[in-house]
């Protein structure tokens, strides 16, 4: 979803954008092009439609940050503002709050919110972890008043009898659905694709149960396209080839490993719900991130291959 702050005007970069995604898709889709009724327009990569320029005062075109802002994302490609806004309505918010589990795990934890749990009762708190230490803020204006003075004549109590044996305390994250985190990676990975290699890419018939899942029309297929490893990797995008069962266009971002199906393949994700071994080392050819839409397909012959 894209950052608060004000979005560019329609001479900007978001222009800038417009007038690369219209020239492209004539490239990648000329029939299709021909029979849209104006010569400047923008296809959003999720619900293909068509926008006219006057889209770009009306603010119905976003550039949008991939993955979202809050996992480590920066804008890179340009969205309406319908697909942008309910995708980090209704999935981003999942990715982040999965994100902040595995790194309080790995000891790595920004401030992030939840709640602290003792005898006493609940008080929300601002938790972060780092150099293997856990620190807990209570946030006082969003404290029950007499709940949080009772913790804290529970943890004086503790401290001054040294009775810290047996005493518990209950951390509780944010509440999330991980389907949902899944799915925000899964269309982060598509846009970061579309913004390297462009329509030729995304048009394709095998990534239309991608599109359906990303856009929400479809919540339950396919069932598994993500993989979370342990250790992190920095962005890149690789088209595998090996191993086969695994061969893909796959977006590497932090922990996650996400697929998208190659040109031809409509069984990878098939492959991937009968759970393969996903240790394996993958290898294949790495393309450049991108910094904004590229675009490298759609200015040559040829397919995704």
């Amino acid at each position: 979803m894209t950052s608060p702050h004000k979005p560019s005007g329609p001479g900007g970069p978001a222009r800038t954008w417009f007038d690369r995604g219209c020239q492209a898709f004539k490239l990648a889709a000329p029939e299709i092009a021909a029979k849209i009724p104006c010569d400047a327009f923008y296809v959003c990569p999720l619900c293909l439609h068509a926008f006219d320029e006057g889209a770009l005062v009306r603010r119905q075109l976003t550039r949008e940050d991939v993955p979202p802002r809050s996992v480590g994302g920066r804008r890179l490609a340009l969205t309406c503002h319908g697909c942008n806004s309910a995708g980090g309505h209704r999935l981003d918010c999942h990715a982040r709050r999965e994100a902040d589990i595995y790194d309080f795990h790995a000891g790595e934890l920004n401030a992030t919110r939840a709640v602290l749990k003792t005898r006493s009762g609940r008080v929300p708190i601002s938790l972060s972890a780092s150099d293997g230490a856990i620190r807990a803020f209570c946030v006082q204006k969003a404290a029950a008043q007499e709940t949080h003075a009772a913790m804290m004549e529970e943890f004086g109590q503790a401290a001054t009898d040294n009775t810290w044996e047996g005493f518990q305390i209950d951390i509780q994250f944010m509440p999330f659905s991980q389907a949902d985190a899944a799915a925000s990676w899964l269309r982060a990975a598509y846009l970061a694709f579309f913004a390297a290699l462009g329509y030729r890419f995304v048009l394709r018939g095998e990534l239309n149960v991608v599109r359906s899942r990303v856009t929400l029309r479809q919540s339950d297929h396919p069932p598994i396209f993500r993989i979370v490893r342990r250790e992190c990797s920095a962005p890149r995008l690789v088209r595998i080839d090996e191993p086969a069962v695994f061969r893909s266009f796959a977006m590497f971002h932090g922990r996650n490993v996400v697929l998208l199906p190659a040109s031809g393949d409509y069984e990878l994700y098939d492959r991937l719900a009968e759970k393969p071994d996903n240790t394996a080392p993958m290898s294949g050819i790495e393309f450049p991130w991108p910094r904004g839409p590229m675009f490298q397909l759609d200015a040559r012959r040829g397919g995704a291959d």
